[in-house]
Parts: structure tokens; sequence; C-alpha cells
């Protein structure tokens, strides 16, 4: 069989071609339907492209199922929700740009994306972990970095995966998953953690009540300097000054 192509140009350059030919239709049909089968292609490709569509449409459903991940610990169903909103002001308290600012919001919605691969139970049982259940849920922050790879940068700022990734790791190298130390720690993966530290602690859990607010910066300013980027704890407790909140250091 013979076969032919149509160049399918939404702008900016070709994109692909539409190819026919076989007998789907009378020869002397086939140019008119290919013609008219490319300008519908191209339609959808300058509506937006569909990639891009696609894209989007992935994303969304990962965020959606960081909403359901939240739904199923009663006690904290607004976590994901509540560390977004605290790295996006705290991005902002930092002097980012408001591009950043924004990513530094949609890290703080995804940052434990990953905890889809991991049995819900165990981030709620109370005690410790045992070293095997450890070791799975240390694997979380990479699955959710893993599942976002590859989104396109008008989708996804690159940022966002990076936050997702390194949210786990400690100024002092003690973390995971990958035991970068100080400023190695790309800033996203600082910032997500400095805010996802101080909401945990308000948090309650099945083991414990979460603590007040100015008791949890206490604690959190004992962290600079080790655990968590002395810059990030600077600017997150101006952050909470500038609204009339001190910290309750602990008594050493």
């Amino acid at each position: 069989d013979l076969y032919s192509f149509i160049p399918l140009d939404p702008g900016g350059g070709k994109q692909g071609a539409l190819v026919y030919g076989g007998d789907a239709a009378p020869p002397s049909e086939q140019p008119r339907i290919a013609a008219s089968l490319s300008r519908a292609l191209t339609a959808v490709l300058r509506e937006g492209g569909l990639a891009r569509r696609l894209a989007q449409g992935f994303l969304d459903t990962l965020l959606i199922s960081c909403e359901l991940l939240d739904t199923c610990d009663p006690l904290n169903s607004r976590h994901s929700q509540q560390v977004a909103e605290l790295c996006r002001d705290l991005a902002g308290e930092l002097g980012w740009s408001a591009p950043d600012v924004a990513a530094a919001e949609l890290a703080g919605r995804l940052h434990d994306l990953g905890m889809i691969a991991v049995e819900l139970s165990l981030p709620q049982k109370p005690g410790t972990l045992s070293e095997t259940e450890r070791e799975v849920v240390r694997q979380h922050p990479g699955i959710g970095a893993d599942l976002l790879a590859g989104l396109p940068p008008e989708i996804l700022p690159p940022d966002v995966e990076t936050g997702v990734r390194y949210h786990h790791e400690r100024w002092d190298g003690w973390g995971y998953p990958e035991g970068l130390s100080g400023k190695d720690i790309p800033a996203m993966g600082r910032l997500v953690a400095c805010a996802e530290n101080l909401v945990a602690r308000l948090s309650s859990r099945s083991y414990r009540r979460g603590l007040s607010l100015p008791r949890a910066l206490g604690q959190l300013a004992t962290l600079a300097g080790n655990q968590l980027d002395p810059e990030m704890v600077a600017a997150l407790l101006r952050l909470y000054a500038l609204r009339h909140i001190e910290p309750e250091i602990p008594e050493s």
C-alpha cells in the first residue's frame, strides 16, 4: 500500500505528521479526509498541546491523591495544605520571587506524595517503628519525586520535584534519602523540611497531643544548625514574630 502524510503545524514549528493510506477510504477521498483530520488535530495542539493537557491531568491526579492521603488520617486531614501554606509564607519572608513562592506552595502540597506507596497504618503507629518499617517510610521522598519526574517545566517547576525529594535531608547530614548536609541540600528541600517539621509538631497523633504554637516554635529553634537550616528557622521565627507569636524555648 502507498501512504502519504500531512504535517501538523500548530505554530512554532512542526510537531508531527498525519499519515494516511491503505483501503480505509476510496483513494479520491483520502486527501480530503486526511486534511480534515489534520485541521482537527492541529486545533487540539494549538489549544495548549495534547501532551501538556495530559501532563496537567496527571499532576491534578497526584494532587488529589495527596488530599486523599490526608483524609486517611482524621487527626491531620489538612496536613499537606498546612505545609503548603507555611511553605508559601516562609518563601515570601525569605524574599523569593513570585514564581518561586508558588513553587514552594506546590512542593508543600506534594511533599508526602510518595506515602501512597507506604502502608497507611505505619505513619500512625504508636511507639517506635522497627528498622524495616523505618526503611519503608524513608523511601517516600524518592517515590514521590520519581512520580513527578519528567513533567514539563511549564506544568511543574523543577524545584517542586527537588523539594519533594530532599525534604527529609538534615542540615547535619543525618537525613535521607542521600545524606546531604548544609547548603548541599537544595534550598527548596530545606524550606519544606522546616515547614513540615513545624506542622508535624503542631499536629496531634494517636499517641500524643499536638504542641501549642509557641512551644512548637521553641522546639524548632533548638533544631537550627543541626537538623534544620538556621537561616530558614530564623526566617520562620521572624514570620511569627510579625504576628506577635514568640517561641517558648525549652529549658535545658
